[in-house]
């Protein structure tokens, strides 16, 4: 398994890299979405929070120039996992 460091080390040869952050709406989760759009990844966030979600994706989007999309959820919910499933399944590839 690659640690920490070589995952955020990806080829920049590859611009169109994706990556999901799960709750991103606070704390870790939204310092996680800052360090991988740093090494510039687009994003799919998803969290409780869509207002916040909504603040974060355009802090990434000016800072980094990144593609972000906000996808609210509460993956606590079963529903709200098969909806974000359905989403990521139309994703060409996800790092």
């Amino acid at each position: 398994m690659p640690s920490t460091s070589e995952v955020l080390r990806p080829d920049r040869s590859d611009e169109n890299r994706l990556a999901v952050v799960t709750g991103a709406s606070g704390g870790l989760g939204g310092e996680f979405a800052r360090q991988i759009a740093a090494q510039g990844y687009h994003l799919v966030i998803t969290g409780r929070r869509g207002e916040k979600l909504e603040n974060l994706a355009s802090e990434l989007r000016e800072r980094y120039g990144i593609q972000v999309e906000v996808f609210v959820a509460d993956l606590a919910k079963i529903d709200d996992i098969r909806k974000l499933e359905a989403e990521l399944r139309n994703k060409e590839r996800i790092d």
